[in-house]
């Protein structure tokens, strides 16, 4: 049975979305619908970056068109616009939020062991350096201000160029951590992230995220 849900709109003024304790912090506009007490609730969020107010009505309007299917199959591996294929590794899928899919090896997030996320641009950008924009999106990851760039080379996966990172640094907690960073751009202003973060076995690793990597296919 689906029914219509008719429920208050909050608007917070900045978002903030994070796969450890150190949250990246995005200034933005996240449109909530908040439930009566006493309901069991499913948050329904809509996100856009500050640069990307003009379309904050459309969201406003999406989320109040948003109704209630009892009978729908709930597969977050459905609901992404790619896919990765994580056979004969460790890790396993978490959750799926604002677009991404987020995988750790202990099934649990926030999490020392083996992470990987991978998004979809939530918005447009007009990108003129591709090399610079993936470094500098390597640099808004939490404590990227503390990586020192390793590798960076071209990479072609699913016909979309882009550009696969390997950065090392140090935790707050002064442990090595090493971030693989693939970025991937459509040419039409829109663009992939895949970011596998490890503390321990980094070589092996490294070697199962290039792998994930490369089965990545849009849908």
């Amino acid at each position: 049975m689906k029914k219509q849900l008719l429920l208050p709109l909050l608007l917070l003024g900045q978002i903030a979305l994070g796969q450890t304790n150190e949250l990246i912090k995005v200034a933005g506009t996240k449109c909530s619908l908040i439930p009566p007490s006493g309901f069991v609730t499913a948050s329904v969020n809509g996100i856009y970056p500050e640069e990307s107010k003009t379309i904050e009505g459309k969201i406003k309007d999406a989320l109040l068109s948003t109704v209630y299917d009892s009978a729908q199959n709930d597969d977050p591996l459905s609901a992404a616009t790619f896919s990765i294929d994580v056979t004969n590794t460790d890790f396993k899928l978490i959750k799926y939020i604002s677009g991404s899919l987020i995988y750790s090896t202990d099934g649990k997030i926030p999490t020392d062991k083996p992470t990987l996320i991978l998004g979809h641009s939530i918005a447009k950008v007009a990108v003129d350096n591709q090399k610079e924009y993936a470094e500098k999106r390597l640099k808004k990851l939490p404590g990227g201000e503390r990586l020192i760039l390793k590798i960076i080379k071209e990479i072609t996966i699913d016909n979309l160029k882009g550009y696969e990172i390997i950065a090392g640094g140090k935790t707050k907690e002064d442990k090595t951590e090493i971030i693989y960073q693939v970025m991937l751009f459509d040419g039409k202003g829109d663009y992939y992230l895949i970011v596998g973060t490890t503390r321990e076995d980094t070589a092996q690793n490294i070697k199962t995220f290039k792998s994930i990597a490369r089965t990545f296919k849009r849908k």
